[in-house]
């Protein structure tokens, strides 16, 4: 598998009960995987487990067949290669949507002007380059920070809630965007969400959480039609 956790535990420091205990999870490469599941369900707590700003109390989480967190093993997030987006995007507001872009990347010269140029026309905003993140719509924000992530050539892209900000009128159409954007990136990709329409019309593969634990995953069409009670009422 692509990623693996296994048997992890995680509490947060403020808290006296496990949010994870024995976790256990694999991602499939060169899927769109999406983490389904109602607040604090611990699933953006998964994303940040993978990609290391969080640490387990316990367990291993092993990334292209390396471990990068084990018991004597903790990979720090900027040697991981893994690209994260965060529910706020997070984005530079002093920073116009190239600098923003171009953010992390080691490349100088040509090869950073071609890098940016290549993620400009990716995410279809090569015109509004010199704008500034306040100048541009929530949809196109999240489109630069998406490239952003992508800037650092990662093989895993993580989002945390993409959606959340976003006008409902709007979702479909920008979810069908992103779909077309991950899907030519080619990169394997991890999303985090409470909304059964952001799973259908984004996932290839489905895992259900619920209060920490996986009640059903696989391919998206295939739970989708699962018949336990909780799954059902996700879907109804």
């Amino acid at each position: 598998m692509f990623v693996m956790m296994k048997d992890i535990n995680f509490k947060y420091n403020n808290s006296d009960s496990q949010l994870l205990n024995g976790f256990s999870l694999n991602i499939p490469e060169d899927k769109i995987t999406c983490i389904l599941g109602a607040s604090g369900s611990g699933k953006s707590t998964i994303l940040r487990l993978i990609s290391g700003l969080e640490k387990p109390k316990k367990g291993f989480i092993k990334y292209k067949g390396q471990v990068i967190v084990g018991q004597n093993t903790f990979i720090p997030p900027e040697k991981r290669g893994v690209g994260m987006v965060f529910q706020d995007y997070a984005l530079f507001p002093h920073m116009n949507l190239a600098e923003n872009i171009l953010f992390g990347v080691k490349e100088t010269g040509r090869k950073k002007k071609k890098k940016l140029n290549q993620l400009l026309e990716l995410i279809d905003l090569k015109d509004l380059k010199e704008r500034y993140p306040h100048q541009i719509s929530g949809g196109q924000q999240q489109r630069v920070a998406l490239a952003r992530a992508l800037a650092i050539d990662p093989a895993l892209i993580l989002l945390d809630e993409p959606f959340s900000n976003l006008d409902a009128n709007l979702k479909s159409t920008i979810r069908n965007d992103l779909k077309k954007i991950l899907k030519k990136a080619g990169v394997t990709t991890v999303f985090v969400s409470h909304d059964k329409d952001d799973a259908l019309d984004l996932a290839d593969n489905l895992v259900v959480l619920k209060d920490g634990k996986i009640v059903t995953q696989g391919p998206a069409e295939t739970v989708k039609s699962d018949n336990s009670k909780y799954v059902k009422g996700l879907f109804s």
